[in-house]
Order: structure tokens, then sequence, then C-alpha cells
């Protein structure tokens, strides 16, 4: 089903659940380097990710203007948590936990990608925001 959820509400309330501790929120820019996706080509895209190199925490939410991008989404969504993974493994191994924990939520229009200490809070504030 499509929702006409303001993606700045559904990011507030991910963040209220996920907790913006060790986070920044993230810009275009930053969107294009991580996921390589153009925020443009999207209804609306929120990003917060690590402030630090020693940390996991992200989350990626995409409101899709068409629900064909969710094969676009997903690929650079499971491409980044190969690349934490792989950054993470063997040295950092509760930040590789958590990576590798992650969730990936699809309801109609919208996409969420966390990884966090508790994903499945951040799934609920998603859902429930929809």
């Amino acid at each position: 089903r499509i929702s006409n959820a303001d993606i700045a509400t559904v990011t507030e309330n991910v963040l209220a659940a996920v907790g913006s501790d060790g986070m920044n929120q993230g810009n275009h820019q930053m969107i294009r380097r991580l996921y390589g996706l153009d925020p443009n080509d999207y209804e609306g895209i929120s990003l917060y990710y690590p402030d630090t190199n020693m940390g996991a925490k992200e989350f990626l939410i995409v409101k899709m203007t068409s629900t064909d991008q969710y094969n676009t989404v997903e690929s650079a969504m499971n491409s980044r948590v190969e690349t934490q993974k792989g950054i993470f493994e063997g040295y950092a191994p509760e930040q590789y936990a958590m990576v590798e924990n992650y969730e990936l939520c699809h309801e109609g229009n919208y996409v969420l990608l966390v990884i966090s200490e508790d994903p499945q809070a951040a799934v609920n504030a998603f859902r429930k925001s929809l």
C-alpha cells in the first residue's frame, strides 16, 4: 500500500527509536557517496550515518516516487551492508554483529535500512509511521 506519510515525520519516529547518539544527518552528497543513489530520483530520502569510522549505527529511509524503484534501492542498501561488514569483520566484533543483524523493511513506497543495537524497534516505529 502506498503511504502519504511525510518522510520528516517517519524519520523523526525512527530516529527516536534508534537514538541519535553516534550519528550525523546525511546530505545529498553523503547519500550519493555511501549508497550511490541520486536523492533527486526519489520523493524523499533521509540518511543518518555513523559520526566516526569506528561506528556502524545508521539508517536510510527512502520514499520512492514509484515502487518500480525498489530493486535499485534494495540493491544499494544490500551493497552498503556488505561494505560495512567488510570494514568491521575481524577488527570490531560488536560493530560487525550490529551490521549483521541489520533490518531491511519494505512497505509500499517506503524502504528502511537500519543498523542499530535494536533494529526491530526502528522497524516498529517505521511501520507505525506509515
